[in-house]
């Protein structure tokens, strides 16, 4: 018997509410086992406000470098999923913070 598992689409939060109420207070993402994430999110001026790299990934909903917290407003992203031997996933879209 041989079962094949294919890879589905990443879900991707499209809103999150990082105002520590410990519901929806962060974008956590985890990748399936022999896969990296790359992710980057950038305010409307198109300026990276986070970079995020690994198998587990997390944003906080604070700027990368600063450590503040972001305003409230739509951030957009790109996400990329490797494997050393499969084809790449990538994506794009729009986050939007509420504190």
């Amino acid at each position: 018997m041989q079962v094949i598992f294919e890879l589905c689409e990443p879900i991707i939060p499209n809103i999150f509410s990082p105002n520590g109420d410990g519901s929806n207070d962060a974008v956590d993402l985890t990748a399936p086992a022999g896969w990296s994430i790359g992710m980057r999110i950038f305010n409307r001026w198109g300026q990276r406000v986070a970079e995020l790299d690994g198998a587990h990934v997390v944003w906080n909903g604070r700027h990368g470098t600063s450590g503040e917290p972001v305003a409230d407003g739509t951030y957009f992203y790109t996400f990329e999923m490797t494997h050393p031997t499969v084809e790449m996933v990538s994506k794009s879209g729009t986050i939007q913070v509420v504190h």
